[in-house]
């Protein structure tokens, strides 16, 4: 019987800053330690940046995870923000490390010997800076 795989959040990072929106990107590292594949078959996630932003979404593109191995993702996320002007003040002001809570929930599957599915959550509390 398989086991779950260890998730780790490594980091989020600022990408770019839109009118209204920051791209991000969630660094994912996952390591399989089953004598099988698996296959991450989708990600839920919840982003709160305490009084900017909150983003619930969904990531469906599978990602194999080989038997004894380690991969690392990028997961993007597109956060609206809603204090904008604040934010760009912040920004000239370089006062824009904001703190974030992240939650994520794979949905993760195997067919070895027969098709099994199982969740693994994760979570990280952290910094993210915006660059100028």
């Amino acid at each position: 019987i398989p086991v779950p795989p260890e998730l780790e959040i490594v980091d989020l990072k600022y990408e770019k800053l839109g009118l209204r929106h920051i791209r991000a990107l969630a660094t994912i590292k996952v390591s399989n330690k089953n004598q099988v594949s698996l296959t991450i078959k989708e990600l839920r996630y919840n982003l709160e940046i305490p009084t900017r932003a909150q983003l619930e979404g969904e990531y469906r593109q599978d990602i194999v995870i080989h038997a004894k191995d380690k991969t690392t993702f990028e997961l993007p996320l597109d956060i609206e923000l809603h204090k904008v002007g604040k934010t760009i003040f912040d920004i000239i002001r370089d006062r824009d490390i904001y703190p974030y809570n992240l939650h994520i929930v794979a949905f993760i599957e195997t067919r070895e010997p027969v098709i099994q599915t199982f969740n693994v959550d994760v979570i990280k509390n952290g910094e993210m800076e915006l660059k100028k």
